[in-house]
């Protein structure tokens, strides 16, 4: 999981040309992963993935920015999670 965090979050920095980072929380009971990928131009959450580990899935919630190409961010979901079920 930390290697595809990790690209996942070189690829935003590079496609979308802004200054990026993502924050973890794990949740053990429910075995899932939340992931909140932060715009450090402005300080804000574009956004946040829910990954519940056991059933490979994936549930992306956004929040548009002015920094945020959102079609270009889906395709890089896209791309990265394979494997993933994103709903």
């Amino acid at each position: 999981m930390e290697e595809l965090f990790k690209k996942l979050i070189e690829r935003v920095k590079i496609d979308l040309g802004i200054d990026a980072h993502l924050e973890k929380e794990r949740n053990e009971t429910d075995n899932k992963v939340t992931v909140y990928l932060w715009d450090d131009d402005i300080t804000e959450v574009f956004c946040i993935l829910d990954f519940y580990l056991d059933e490979k899935r994936v549930y992306p919630l956004f929040f548009p920015t002015i920094n945020i190409d959102m079609p270009k961010l889906l395709s890089i979901l896209k791309e990265e999670l394979d494997g993933w079920e994103i709903l």
